[in-house]
């Protein structure tokens, strides 16, 4: 969702560091860096939530230095998991130096291995290892954070020496909790949604004035409507944590990106949400997220360029970035700019082959190019990854009834209404899969249960959801749009 530290000229600073790097001789001081998420070797299955942890809080700790420029947090953490060597790595970010480590994890103890490497000379300038217990998690977070910027900038301005001195939480339980509760909501699936809630609630209850924990809460409320939870439930909730962010820390970037999705995904406030995509771009330009979900409100309000613009930012900022490569596909469906849709999506699956969301929105380009089988084949794909999410099941259904499948588009109707007695189903969904029937009358009825549900796909997808083109010309459909304030 963004970072919530202040990054107002960073945009420039990467701009004049990579002059600097072409002009400067070796040993010529680092303007800009790059965290890389640290290797972990552990006996928990879920500790990459320490390896997160320290990259984050470092990240957001050197960029606290006036004069220094940081990838995002959000864009090095694409890196995950991924061999690179630090020359090329930093070449392809455009930074002078990277910060890479390792981190053995046994028990209550915690061994970290910190390196930087200049990739303008290709060799470590420093580097250095720390033993603490995992309690000692967010002392150790600081420790490094302070190492390094000692290291980078051995006279610090008084200013930049309190901004590094700042805690997120004074709270070392309350830190271990929330940094849990961003990594189960970063799965993005049911379990990990619900697993992140109560991590989130339990920091909170250790320390009530913990800004980024209700920050991560309402990220997590907001990614669950009209997916897993109802929009009632899910972005009221989001709302309220926001606003207790915000309350705490007016900057972060977040929160202000989570009260632009409420207002546009569950208020229509679309003034407002645009007024928050704003503030939360003026607060951090080089926010994926947040150019990423604006482009999707300016696709909706119909404004073609504009969205696929803000799309192709986001791209730019994190060009190796599954998300960010995903977005100007997402976009170029919604403004039926096929060829290129199909293309950046495939690009998109090659950088991540485990997002369902690619996958999905690849079956719907395939079919409206007719390329039906293909179509199908993708919506089968992104159900192998998660099969919980209504909306593959929705796409399928469609993709079955324009083939003339009908007997499997019905089976799928079956499912989701089976589904939608034990949880939540967007209605949406189900007359999307009617619409590629061609029963008109169902697919508004389900349309108008969308509208009382306040759904967010209704504000997303309904002017830009080419699955529904054969309704335009219904008067339902033109009231429907009239009713939500849709623009033409």
């Amino acid at each position: 969702m963004g970072c919530g530290h202040r990054c107002r000229s960073i945009g420039r600073r990467f701009r004049r560091s990579l002059l600097y790097q072409r002009n400067t001789n070796a040993g010529a001081r680092i303007d800009s860096i790059a965290i890389l998420p640290l290797a972990i070797t552990s006996d928990d299955p879920d500790a990459d939530y320490i390896s997160d942890g320290i990259t984050e809080l470092v990240n957001v700790s050197l960029a606290q230095i006036s004069d220094l420029a940081v990838v995002p947090h959000s864009v090095a953490l694409n890196y995950k998991g991924k061999t690179s060597d630090s020359q090329h790595t930093g070449k392809t970010l455009g930074v002078q130096a990277v910060l890479t480590g390792r981190i053995a994890h046994r028990g209550d103890n915690l061994t970290v291995g910190i390196e930087l490497d200049d990739v303008r000379q290709g060799k470590q300038v420093w580097g250095q290892q720390y033993t603490r217990k995992l309690a000692d998690l967010l002392a150790l977070q600081k420790d490094i954070a302070r190492d390094v910027s000692q290291r980078l900038r051995p006279h610090l301005s008084s200013a930049d020496r309190q901004k590094l001195a700042k805690n997120p939480t004074a709270n070392p339980d309350a830190y271990q909790l929330y940094l849990k509760g961003q990594h189960f909501t970063g799965k993005f699936t049911k379990d990990g949604f619900t697993k992140g809630i109560d991590y989130f609630n339990e920091a909170i209850a250790k320390d009530p004035d913990y800004g980024a924990a209700y920050s991560g809460l309402a990220n997590n409320y907001i990614n669950q409507d009209d997916w897993f939870m109802a929009p009632r439930d899910a972005a009221p909730r989001a709302r309220e944590a926001a606003r207790r962010a915000l309350a705490l820390d007016e900057s972060d970037v977040g929160a202000h990106v989570v009260l632009a999705l409420e207002a546009h995904w569950y208020e229509w406030d679309w003034a407002t949400a645009e007024r928050e995509f704003k503030r939360a771009l003026a607060l951090n330009p080089n926010s994926p997220g947040a150019h990423g979900y604006y482009s999707w409100y300016l696709a909706s309000m119909g404004r073609v360029d504009e969205a696929v613009a803000e799309a192709e930012r986001e791209r730019q900022i994190d060009p190796v970035g599954s998300n960010a490569n995903f977005t100007p596909g997402s976009v170029f469906v919604f403004t039926r700019k096929w060829d290129q849709a199909i293309a950046q999506l495939r690009n998109a699956i090659a950088l991540d082959p485990y997002y369902w969301f690619d996958h999905c929105f690849l079956g719907r380009a395939y079919e409206h190019t007719g390329r039906l089988e293909e179509a199908i084949s993708e919506f089968q794909r992104a159900l192998a990854l998660d099969k919980e999410q209504a909306e593959i099941w929705s796409g399928l259904g469609h993709a079955y009834a324009v083939s003339g499948q009908n007997a499997e588009a019905r089976k799928v109707l079956t499912h989701l209404k089976a589904k939608a007695t034990n949880s939540f189903v967007a209605p949406y969904n189900l007359a999307v899969v009617y619409a590629g029937l061609g029963d008109t009358d169902q697919a508004f009825a389900w349309l108008n249960r969308a509208y009382g549900d306040r759904s967010y796909f209704l504000a997303v997808y309904l002017t830009t959801d080419s699955r529904l083109d054969t309704l335009h010309a219904d008067p339902r459909f033109a009231e429907l749009r009239r009713r939500i304030a849709l623009p033409r």
